[in-house]
């Protein structure tokens, strides 16, 4: 699938003090590689056979499989026919850099996506009805969605709750930021550094995506969960100095750094974030 991507930069007067920068561009992922083969495992059937000849016709197979729903070793995963990939996300950015006097540099971006068909996550075969049992020493009778009533009234479960996984979902990211910077001295850097952001959707994405708060199984009904997601960070901060020392030999403070000692490096970051809880998110 194609991933277009532009971009441009452009610096107003000439000088080069100003630099407008711009760009946008198609992401596109395959998602888990489990659910690329899953599809696949689940609509095949697994039975263990003692006994017989080797080799066992596949029939002798199928013949278990349906016949003993209580012994299965099968655990299918469910996806909806309108699960599809790739998941997308489009990004953009628009940013304004200008560099002031005394080496002071200021930097402010607009940055923001949205995921389009992202990964969605729900369960079925939920529980359809509780009876309670004639025995009064038993526990009560509990019915699911694909549980198989005999004959003489007893309830085969050849399976427990299963996974549904569908696509769909969507997500926006929306952020200010804003740099300053400036070269104090020779080799001496300072750094800071702020961000407001805003992430909201009825999904993270891919593997991130927790299980429906509602056991939604139509596309519309997991806009149940939409919300800020796990990976809304209000508020970020950041102050970095960097400092380069180059090596001189003893007692030759004034002469050039010798080579042979190279540089060093010291760095200091501060570093916080404030996380504005809302409600729960899938």
């Amino acid at each position: 699938m194609p991933q277009p991507r532009l971009s441009f930069t452009y610096s107003p007067g000439g000088g080069g003090r100003t630099v407008i920068r711009g760009g946008a561009g198609l992401m596109v992922g395959p998602g888990q590689t489990e659910d690329q083969i899953q599809p696949i495992e689940s609509d095949r059937i697994s039975s263990t056979i003692t006994g017989g000849v080797f080799p066992t016709p596949a029939s002798t197979f199928v013949s278990n499989f349906t016949s003993n729903p209580n012994n299965r070793t099968c655990q299918p995963r469910a996806y909806t026919d309108v699960y599809t990939l790739p998941e997308k996300v489009y990004q953009y950015t628009f940013s304004v850099q200008h560099e002031f006097g005394y080496n002071v540099t200021a930097t402010a971006a607009y940055v923001g996506s949205q995921g389009r068909n992202l990964f969605l996550r729900s369960i079925t075969n939920q529980i359809v009805s509780v009876q309670t049992n004639p025995n009064p020493t038993a526990n009560a009778i509990i019915r699911r969605q694909f549980d198989i009533v005999n004959a003489d009234g007893s309830i085969s479960r050849p399976y427990a709750e299963i996974d549904v996984k569908t696509s769909g979902g969507h997500d926006q990211y929306n952020a200010l930021q804003l740099s300053l910077s400036r070269r104090v001295q020779k080799g001496l850097t300072l750094n800071a550094q702020y961000t407001l952001a805003k992430s909201y959707g009825n999904s993270a994405g891919s593997n991130e995506t927790l299980t429906a708060g509602n056991n939604a199984v139509a596309l519309a009904n997991f806009d149940y969960d939409i919300g800020y997601n796990r990976f809304d960070v209000r508020h970020t901060y950041n102050v970095r100095s960097l400092a380069l020392y180059r090596g001189h030999r003893r007692g030759s403070r004034h002469q050039p750094p010798d080579p042979a000692l190279g540089a060093r490096e010291l760095l200091t970051d501060a570093f916080a974030r404030c996380e504005k809880c809302h409600g729960l998110r899938p």
